[in-house]
C-alpha cells in the first residue's frame, strides 16, 4: 500500500531532488578545478549529495508521486542554480570562491529543507508520516552514506568555511588560518 500526501508536500520533495542534484553537480564540478587535496572531500560530498537525491526519489515514489516529477518551484532552482554556475564560472576574479560560496549557501538551504520534510512528517502521522520521517534522519544523520550518525552537513558546512578561509588566506598572502600564526591574525 502506497502512502499519500498532499501535492504541496511532493512539490517540496521536487524542489529538494533538485537542489540535491546541483549540489552533487557542483561538488563534482569544483572538485574537477580544485587542487589534489580537496579533491577527496569533494568527491565524498558529491556522492552524499547523490544519494540524498535518491533518498528523496524513493519517498516520492512510496508517497504515490512521481519521482520524475518536477514542480514549478524545482525548475526555479534549477535555472537559479544554473545561472549561478555560469556566473560564477565566468568570473574574473575567484571562480572557484563563488563555487565554495554557493556550496556554502546550498548546505544552510539543505539541512533547513530537511528539517522541513521531517517536521512535514510528524505533521502528516501515519504511514505517510513515517516515509517523510525515514527519509529525512537517513540524510540528516547520513545513515545512508555510512556516516555513524555524525551530522554530515554540519560538518560540510565547517569544512567550506575553512575552505573559504583558507583560499582567501593563500590568495592575499596570510597564514594558513589552521596554523597558530593564522589563528593569532583573525582574533579581534
Amino acid at each position: 500500500m502506497t502512502a499519500r500526501v498532499g501535492q504541496d508536500v511532493l512539490d517540496l520533495l521536487s524542489e529538494l531532488r533538485v537542489l540535491e542534484r546541483e549540489g552533487a553537480r557542483q561538488y563534482a564540478a569544483l572538485a574537477d578545478e580544485a587542487p589534489a587535496w580537496m579533491r577527496p572531500k569533494l568527491l565524498e560530498y558529491a556522492e552524499q549529495a547523490r544519494r540524498g537525491a535518491l533518498v528523496i526519489e524513493t519517498a516520492m515514489e512510496r508517497l504515490g508521486g512521481d519521482p520524475a516529477y518536477v514542480s514549478p518551484a524545482a525548475e526555479a532552482v534549477a535555472r537559479l542554480s544554473a545561472e549561478t554556475a555560469v556566473l560564477a564560472a565566468g568570473a574574473p576574479v575567484h571562480p572557484p570562491m563563488n563555487r565554495l560560496l554557493w556550496l556554502l549557501g546550498h548546505e544552510d538551504r539543505d539541512l533547513i529543507t530537511w528539517q522541513v520534510i521531517d517536521a512535514l512528517g510528524h505533521r502528516e502521522g501515519g504511514e505517510a508520516g513515517e516515509v517523510l520521517r525515514t527519509a529525512a534522519g537517513a540524510v540528516l544523520t547520513q545513515e545512508t552514506a555510512g556516516a555513524r550518525g555524525a551530522d554530515r552537513n554540519v560538518e560540510r558546512r565547517e569544512w567550506l568555511r575553512h575552505i573559504v578561509r583558507r583560499v582567501l588566506a593563500a590568495e592575499y598572502g596570510l597564514p594558513d588560518p589552521a596554523s597558530r600564526e593564522g589563528r593569532r591574525i583573525g582574533r579581534r
